[in-house]
C-alpha cells in the first residue's frame, strides 16, 4: 500500500534529516533496501551493530531492522514513538 503523499514527503524529510546519506533522498524505492535504515539505528544506538547487516540479504535486513525498533520501543516509557523519543532526537542531533 502506498503511502500518502503528505506522509511520504514527512518520511524523506525526516530520513534526510538524519545526514545518514551523504546526497538528500527524493524518492520512498531508495528505501526499499533498508540500508538507510540499518545506518540510522546504528547512528540513534551508537553502535557498530548492524554494519554486517547492511551485507545481508534483504530478509535478514528487515528482520534487523523490525528486531531494533521493537526493542527500543521496549525501553522507551509510555506509547512507543521515535519521533517523540527526547533520547531520539538527541542522538540524531550529534
Amino acid at each position: 500500500m502506498p503511502l500518502p503523499g503528505p506522509r511520504a514527503a514527512a518520511l524523506l524529510a525526516w530520513v534526510n534529516s538524519t545526514k545518514v546519506h551523504p546526497e538528500p533522498l527524493h524518492d520512498l524505492s531508495e528505501l526499499r533496501d533498508c540500508g538507510i535504515f540499518i545506518k540510522i539505528i546504528r547512528k540513534l544506538l551508537r553502535s557498530e551493530d548492524g554494519a554486517s547487516a547492511e551485507e545481508q540479504p534483504l530478509p535478514q535486513r528487515v528482520q534487523f531492522v523490525l528486531q531494533a525498533l521493537q526493542s527500543e520501543s521496549r525501553a522507551l516509557p509510555g506509547p512507543p514513538s521515535s519521533t517523540s523519543s527526547p533520547r531520539a532526537r538527541s542522538q540524531l542531533d550529534q
